[in-house]
């Protein structure tokens, strides 16, 4: 009688977590907010840092195709022989948008005295 309640229990709880599927999704769990892109080193890393520290909250937005699909792409803009960062950002105030209707910030960072 013991097993059978048990059983029972068990039985039950495998329903009730079935039946939650997919669609439980709390808030700690958002794929959004627990994923970040790694820390870039050297010159990059400089960069990332100094960006990231301009526009707290948001995110580097990659290609997904093209010829450029870094999210930072250095190119010389003005022919001055120094390279300037071209980049987009997702806004932090739109989390529960697909990527696609995030709003996006364009950025173009030069380099001055050896800060950007």
């Amino acid at each position: 009688m013991r097993w059978n309640k048990c059983a029972v229990c068990a039985g039950l709880l495998c329903l009730l977590l079935a039946a939650a599927g997919c669609a439980y999704k709390p808030l700690f769990w958002d794929i959004n907010l627990l994923m970040r892109p790694p820390l870039l080193q050297g010159e990059l890393g400089e960069l990332q840092s100094a960006v990231l520290e301009d526009n707290r909250g948001y995110r580097f937005a990659q290609a997904v195709g093209g010829k450029f699909r870094d999210a930072i792409t250095l190119r010389d803009l003005d022919g001055d022989g120094s390279e300037e960062a071209l980049m987009f950002l997702l806004s932090p105030y739109a989390i529960d948008y697909p990527e696609e209707q995030m709003s996006k910030t364009f950025c173009v960072y030069s380099k001055a005295s050896g800060k950007w």
